[in-house]
């Protein structure tokens, strides 16, 4: 069975829009602290270095969101994305639990995936995880 995400648009927004828009406003703190001419803002490089670290995971976590979900007759999870493409075993994922805004976290026996919420069809996707996998654990969906 394959799964796809409702909205292209908001897929795009997420992964491309969000993140291009972070970077040009980090990156403009940055030319504004260069060109102070009193070099007081108040923003130390060390802050600046934290900043753009945060904001490299967060750039990478929302990169590989997946667009659409593919559930093969073996039981493997496809999670087909723009930049990456993950197989997951249906018996190693750990749990599927609601996050903030419009995302979901898999976590599985190799890390965590961000999902979008809004699949067509994504409880009949649970409701066949949860048949292979009864020791999911669903929180919040």
């Amino acid at each position: 069975m394959t799964y796809t995400l409702e909205s292209r648009i908001q897929y795009w927004l997420f992964v491309v829009g969000i993140p291009i828009f972070a970077l040009a406003t980090s990156f403009g703190i940055v030319w504004i602290r260069l060109h102070d001419s009193e070099g007081n803002t108040g923003i130390g490089w060390a802050a600046i270095a934290l900043w753009f670290g945060a904001l490299a995971w967060g750039l990478y976590r929302q990169s590989v969101i997946p667009h659409t979900i593919e559930l093969t007759n073996t039981g493997t999870i496809r999670f087909v994305g723009t930049f990456r493409t993950s197989e997951i075993p249906s018996s190693n994922v750990i749990s599927v639990r609601v996050r903030s805004g419009p995302f979901l976290e898999l976590k599985h026996t190799g890390g965590k995936l961000l999902l979008l919420s809004q699949f067509t069809g994504f409880h009949e996707f649970l409701t066949e995880l949860k048949r292979l996998n009864p020791n999911v654990v669903l929180r919040g969906v």
